[in-house]
């Protein structure tokens, strides 16, 4: 999901402007509050209650294809959940293929006291059919999060990437608004060889289980960097 610099630098200037309007808007108060594992890099450390349901959908793109992301997450019992999911790729000068699907769960260890984080750890089993020989793969994630202060919060992960053979790392500062907007500004890297990157976005509850979110980032290779933007949605039935 990347686009030129010149329409990252619009996304940002379009994420500015939205904050500024909204900052004026009065705070709603509600404990049941979304939480939610897009846009941004970081796996959070929210589950969701037991027989809750959760669709979390985005599109966007980069200077080389579009793509379009799905998830499903079920709350099963008290501290885990299931997930599922998957992404289309279309490339701008190809045919749609699809690109990876993604069996998980995730297990909350501890709901955070003081400064002590709260703590998840999250287990993937990854399909990639365009892969010849590596197409089944598995990856653990520790995810914690931690309230700073007031409408502050850090999140940040460490994990495994492409089967356990690289090391992923990503560390993310929130700010909460209100109860209705909030943003992230977040790096994240694979190591091993080393591919690095940074994005920031914002989420907006148009009701407490309706959520739309708007993102931009660049990620560095060795080659070079690419931009990318996407727009997202997330419903909780």
């Amino acid at each position: 999901m990347r686009l030129h610099s010149s329409l990252l630098r619009r996304w940002s200037l379009t994420l500015i402007a939205i904050t500024g309007v909204t900052c004026a808007l009065s705070a709603q108060t509600d404990d049941d509050r979304m939480q939610v594992d897009r846009p941004d890099q970081s796996q959070g450390t929210s589950v969701l209650a037991p027989r809750r349901l959760q669709l979390e959908w985005g599109v966007g793109g980069d200077s080389g294809a579009h793509n379009m992301e799905l998830m499903l997450r079920y709350g099963l019992i008290p501290d885990l959940e299931l997930r599922l999911g998957g992404q289309l790729e279309r490339p701008h000068h190809g045919a749609v293929q699809f690109s990876t699907l993604t069996f998980s769960s995730k297990l909350s260890l501890f709901s955070g006291e003081g400064w002590i984080p709260a703590m998840a750890l999250v287990g993937d089993l990854n399909y990639t059919p365009q892969e010849e020989r590596r197409r089944l793969t598995g990856d653990l994630t520790l995810a914690f999060e931690q309230e700073l202060t007031s409408g502050f919060y850090l999140t940040y992960n460490i994990g495994s990437a492409e089967g356990m053979r690289r090391l992923a790392v990503t560390a993310e500062l929130g700010y909460d608004f209100s109860d209705r907007l909030s943003s992230f500004v977040e790096y994240y890297g694979v190591f091993g060889p080393a591919v690095h990157g940074c994005d920031l976005g914002l989420s907006y509850a148009l009701t407490k289980d309706l959520l739309i979110d708007l993102s931009c980032g660049r990620t560095y290779y060795h080659s070079g960097g690419v931009s990318y933007a996407a727009l997202g949605a997330s419903f909780r039935l």
